[in-house]
């Protein structure tokens, strides 16, 4: 008995289809893993700059409260040397809790503005402070 000559015989190798689907599978996960390193990267400069900035404000409060530690300024805002781009800024809030304590909240903010478009936000800081009267305070009383 002859055997057709279209016999299935037992392949030993893989095709052409197969291959470009592992070539297409391989590409796919090494673009992903590009991908994710450049914002694995970018996240850790984020980081890097929030904990900077946390201790920008730190060495701000600090001088603030080494002149008086019952002031610190709100409603300003300026420039930090050692970081081109960056700026503080304060802002006073009085909460309802705080009124009977005379006391008001002033935030103190440290913005990124080297970026295009909106200043980010890099850290801010929350401080209870007693209530001053505009024209109250005088800078050369001591400290109680």
């Amino acid at each position: 008995m002859n055997r057709p000559a279209t016999s299935w015989r037992k392949r030993s190798g893989v095709t052409l289809i197969e291959v470009l689907a592992a070539l297409t599978l391989l590409g796919s996960l090494a673009v992903a893993m590009v991908l994710s390193r450049g914002r694995l990267r970018d996240q850790h400069d984020l980081a890097e700059k929030k904990l900077e900035a946390v201790q920008v404000a730190d060495a701000l409060l600090a001088q603030w409260w080494a002149g008086d530690p019952r002031y610190v300024p709100a409603g300003l805002s300026g420039r930090i040397e050692k970081h081109p781009g960056w700026v503080w800024e304060t802002q006073a809030t009085i909460s309802r809790e705080l009124i009977p304590f005379d006391a008001q909240i002033i935030r103190l903010r440290i913005l990124d503005e080297s970026m295009l478009g909106d200043p980010i936000e890099l850290t801010s800081v929350d401080v209870v402070m007693p209530q001053v009267v505009p024209g109250t305070y005088d800078s050369s009383e001591g400290g109680d």
